[in-house]
């Protein structure tokens, strides 16, 4: 956390702004900016969307994991696609300029439950082998609330999301991915063959093979 808060540091410095007007730009309570900018807390998937929501320009990718630059340009956008990774695959806007913005928290958690399970479907996975690509060692009671959107994917694994898919976390949280624009196979390097592999293993030291 205290690298998140050097980055906010950094950017509210940058945008030649403070704490407090940040907040209030952006439209979340001064405490959560004052909390992330002292090492308190993290970054939440909604201060993330309503500051992306703001300032378009900034690179939440940088802002989330310091990879990439500060802010990025619309020429740079199409170059270097949304994981700062120019070999990947699969890439789009970080900061789409259309997004269908939402009020609550709630609404958020479902969009992200309903995408992740077309995920689930184009994968011809089964749900925790999906979960156990981006968050393992999760109960198999947090995926039904994950995907139900009871409860908020941790921001670790929807960073993991992002780099396995080439799809930005602001795109998986407010708006529906159509199957046609998700990637074949997770990327890069992991394979559901690879999971199914290990699930076997597990099964045979279960039974004593």
């Amino acid at each position: 956390m205290q690298e998140q808060a050097q980055r906010l540091q950094n950017l509210i410095n940058a945008l030649k702004t403070n704490q407090l007007r940040l907040s209030k730009k952006i439209g979340v309570p001064y405490s959560q900016t004052n909390s992330i900018f002292h090492g308190k807390a993290g970054f939440s998937s909604g201060y993330i969307k309503k500051l992306s929501l703001k300032f378009p320009e900034v690179n939440t990718h940088w802002l989330l994991t310091g990879s990439g630059e500060m802010f990025i340009s619309s020429e740079r956008n199409e170059i270097d696609g949304l994981v700062g990774e120019r070999d990947a695959p699969y890439k789009k806007s970080i900061n789409p300029l259309q997004i269908s913005p939402y009020d609550k928290d709630d609404e958020l958690r479902k969009t992200l439950g309903n995408n992740l399970l077309g995920l689930v479907i184009t994968w011809e996975m089964k749900k925790y082998q999906l979960f156990e690509i981006i968050m393992p060692g999760v109960a198999k009671q947090s995926i039904s609330n994950y995907l139900s959107g009871t409860s908020q994917v941790p921001l670790y694994a929807l960073i993991r999301l992002e780099r396995i898919t080439g799809i930005a976390i602001i795109e998986w949280i407010t708006r529906e991915i159509k199957s046609g624009e998700l990637p074949p196979e997770p990327t890069p390097g992991i394979t559901k063959q690879d999971y199914l592999i290990r699930e076997l293993r597990a099964l045979l030291d279960r039974v004593g093979a």
